[in-house]
C-alpha cells in the first residue's frame, strides 16, 4: 500500500517485506522483515559499532545484541519491546554459533516451521501490555488446555485464516514464484485494463469492511 501510494505522489519507496515468514533462519527472517529498519540499523548501529570487522567473535555478537536491543528500545520503553529485541538478538548469535548447522537435517520445509515458531513466540513479547500479560499468554500455550478453546467462530474468520496463510507461505514453492513473474510479463492492454478493474473493485471493499468494523487504531501509534 505505502509503495502504490508513493507511486501515485511521485516517490519510489523500497519494498519493504519479503515473504519473510519463509525465511529458514532468525537472519534470513531479517533480511525479509522490516527491510528499511534493517538496513537503517546495520548502516547506523551496526556498522559504528565495528560491524563484522571486530577483533574477536565475541565483541561480533555482542554486537549484534547491542544492536537489536536498541531496535527493542525504539519500538517502545517497556521492558517487553526490550526483552524482544534482545530475544531476536539471541538467535542471531545462535544462528552463527550452531543453529544454521544444527537445522540442516530437518530440511527446508522443517527449518521454516522452526522459525514460524520462534518467531510467533516472540511476537507475544512485542504484542503484549506488559511482561505480566505476555507471561499469561505463554502459561496459555503452553498448558495443553484445549477445553476453553472455541472452535467453532465464523466463517469469515476461516476465510481470513487460509488467504493469511496462502500468503505467507505460497512464495516458499519456486513454480508458484516464477509463474506470476510470466503471469505479470505477459499481461497485455487489455489485461491491464481487467486488473485496474479488480484492483478497483478490491480498493472499494476494502475501504468497505473498514467503514463497517470497529475502531482499530493503526498498531505503530503505539510506539
Amino acid at each position: 500500500m505505502a509503495i502504490g501510494l508513493g507511486r501515485f505522489m511521485g516517490f519510489k519507496f523500497p519494498e519493504n517485506f519479503n515473504s519473510p515468514y519463509i525465511a529458514q533462519s532468525i537472519s534470513e527472517f531479517w533480511k525479509r522483515w522490516h527491510i528499511t529498519l534493517g538496513s537503517w540499523m546495520r548502516d547506523y548501529l551496526y556498522i559504528p559499532l565495528g560491524g563484522n570487522r571486530v577483533s574477536s567473535k565475541a565483541r561480533l555478537y555482542i554486537n549484534l545484541w547491542v544492536v537489536f536491543l536498541i531496535s527493542g528500545f525504539w519500538h517502545g520503553a517497556s521492558w517487553n519491546f526490550v526483552l524482544w529485541g534482545a530475544y531476536h538478538g539471541m538467535f542471531l548469535i545462535f544462528d552463527r554459533l550452531f543453529l544454521n548447522r544444527l537445522t540442516k537435517p530437518i530440511g527446508k520445509l522443517g527449518r521454516i516451521a522452526l522459525i514460524f515458531f520462534v518467531v510467533m513466540f516472540g511476537w507475544v513479547l512485542f504484542r503484549a501490555e506488559d511482561l505480566a500479560q505476555a507471561s499469561n499468554y505463554y502459561s496459555a500455550m503452553f498448558s495443553f488446555e484445549f477445553s476453553n478453546v472455541y472452535l467453532f467462530v465464523s466463517a469469515k474468520f476461516y476465510r481470513v485464516l487460509a488467504m493469511a496463510i496462502a500468503l505467507s507461505f505460497l512464495l516458499y514453492f519456486d513454480r508458484i514464484t516464477i509463474g506470476c513473474d510470466r503471469f505479470v510479463d505477459s499481461i497485455g492492454f487489455s489485461n491491464q485494463l481487467i486488473k485496474t478493474f479488480v484492483g478497483v473493485f478490491l480498493i472499494v471493499v476494502s475501504v468497505a469492511n473498514l467503514a463497517g468494523s470497529g475502531f482499530n487504531p493503526f498498531i505503530y501509534f503505539r510506539f
